[in-house]
């Protein structure tokens, strides 16, 4: 199973290229974005990087203190990250780490400290481990994207009321999308080993688009191919860097306390919501259609 796109000229390419490369042809674009990942080969959307570059220094006036403002606003559209949010990949993700971190390179990091950087495209994170070794990185990206593809497929799992709760959301209206910082072609088949992939009619990722969470950039461009203003949008994420991002954007932010992260770190970031589950927004958004 595909995850949808528009129709909107949207070409699949083979085209994921190191950032020299790719600077170029933003270039051809007219936008020029220094990008600071190496990126490697795969799917892509060709045009989800040839479209306006949005500064994480342009943010919206936020606005929101509560659920009056969810109750207040109109929503058209529901925006998710995806591990941890919708997919339950913790075990996937810190079996990976362990493996690439403390047994690979021979250190002893808590599993909060391994953890503490998901939510954010997997270079940086290994950057920050490799003490800002971009060669040293690059290796540990290789390691770990290569434990954790042969262990991806046996554990990829939705959480239990994933798809009852996308059901009701489809059932009442809403567009959806997701925006996540996992690879384009691992998180479409996870979305789609999860049995939820239908749901979604744009998926953005870090090799799609040359701004990561938290900056705004991934999902301003997610509520442009979905022709949606992020006011009239929810993004719902597990990690700080969602919240950042979604409230940056001008989107109302629900923080998904069934997550990697603890609630304390997540409501640092001032959330329009909280929730246990992602039942309970259904919930909540059925109240407010009723």
């Amino acid at each position: 199973m595909r995850v949808k796109v528009p129709e909107r000229g949207i070409i699949e390419s083979d085209i994921r290229t190191r950032a020299g490369v790719q600077q170029d042809r933003y270039a051809r674009c007219g936008k020029m974005h220094k990008q600071q990942d190496a990126l490697r080969g795969g799917h892509a959307l060709q045009d989800v990087r040839c479209g306006k570059i949005h500064n994480s220094t342009d943010t919206y006036d936020k606005g929101i203190d509560n659920m009056n403002e969810l109750l207040g606003r109109e929503i058209a559209g529901l925006l998710f990250d995806a591990d941890g949010t919708l997919l339950d990949t913790h075990d996937l993700i810190l079996s990976s780490m362990r493996y690439t971190i403390n047994e690979g390179c021979n250190e002893n990091y808590s599993d909060a400290e391994l953890m503490r950087g998901v939510g954010t495209p997997l270079p940086d994170q290994m950057l920050a481990f490799a003490n800002g070794d971009a060669k040293k990185a690059d290796e540990l990206v290789i390691t770990y994207r290569a434990h954790n593809d042969a262990i991806h497929d046996a554990g990829i799992r939705a959480f239990p009321d994933t798809r009852a709760a996308l059901e009701r959301f489809r059932t009442r209206g809403f567009t959806m999308g997701v925006v996540t910082s996992k690879r384009h072609e691992l998180a479409k088949r996870g979305l789609e080993l999860s049995g939820i992939a239908e749901f979604f009619d744009v998926l953005i990722a870090p090799d799609d688009w040359p701004e990561h969470k938290p900056a705004p950039g991934p999902i301003l461009r997610e509520c442009e191919l979905l022709g949606l203003d992020p006011h009239a949008c929810l993004y719902i994420g597990d990690s700080p860097y969602d919240i950042q991002a979604g409230n940056r954007a001008g989107c109302l932010t629900v923080a998904a306390l069934w997550g990697m992260f603890p609630a304390a770190a997540l409501e640092a970031e001032s959330p329009a919501l909280t929730c246990t589950n992602l039942s309970q927004l259904a919930d909540l958004l059925e109240q407010k259609t009723r």
